[in-house]
């Protein structure tokens, strides 16, 4: 990774308002999401895991025997091992994931694909060290066409602001191909909000295929 990506993370998670997971109203529903998909004693990769929260959220819910916290921000990672959110913090990026394969029960990746620069790598290493025949959970934001045009019409110069953290928008089709492509088969997808069609966030359920 290079000194300047990882650096803009660094000041990201410096911010004194915080950042997601910490402040997001989806985390909870998205780790209620997936304790209803998963078991008891689990190992589970958090791969973005910022300052641990969803794993904090998922903890409620579920015993998680092994949870593992990978995040390119040294801030974010002290945070999540500070809070004991997090069994072991992994400073690395997620295009290449430090484990061995087959390591892992459960592989999340919340809202972390929209800042990569090679999403499809991330979802191939991710899938590589997740175990046969189990989950990984995914979520992007939400860009489906009556959206995008109300975006268009209404708060296109700030939705798309080239100084912000987001470099990658997905549709419901291109963030499929992409896990179909790395070997994940999609067995369930949620439009997380209020209202279908104005979704703020697009949730995959997938499983390796065996």
């Amino acid at each position: 990774m290079s000194k300047e990506y990882k650096n803009y993370y660094e000041r990201y998670w410096s911010r004194e308002e915080g950042a997601p997971p910490l402040h997001d109203p989806l985390t909870p529903v998205r780790a209620a999401i997936v304790a209803e998909w998963v078991g008891e004693g689990i190992a589970l990769l958090d791969i973005g895991c910022g300052n641990g929260e969803t794993i904090r959220q998922l903890r409620s819910k579920r015993r998680i025997d092994l949870a593992v916290g990978l995040d390119i921000s040294e801030v974010a990672l002290r945070n999540g091992l500070s809070s004991l959110n997090l069994s072991t913090g992994v400073l690395s990026c997620a295009e290449s994931l430090p484990f061995q394969d087959a390591t892992f029960d459960v592989v999340i990746c919340f809202d972390v694909l929209k800042h990569l620069l090679d999403p499809e790598s991330a979802v191939t290493e991710a899938c590589r060290v997740l175990k046969d025949g189990c989950y990984f959970f995914c979520s992007v934001p939400y860009h489906g066409l009556l959206k995008n045009v109300i975006i268009a019409l209404l708060n296109f110069e700030s939705h798309f602001d080239v100084t912000g953290s987001h470099i990658r928008f997905f549709t419901k089709r291109s963030l499929s191909n992409i896990l179909k492509k790395a070997g994940l088969n999609i067995i369930r997808l949620y439009r997380l909000g209020r209202i279908s069609p104005l979704a703020m966030n697009l949730m995959v359920v997938a499983v390796k295929e065996r």
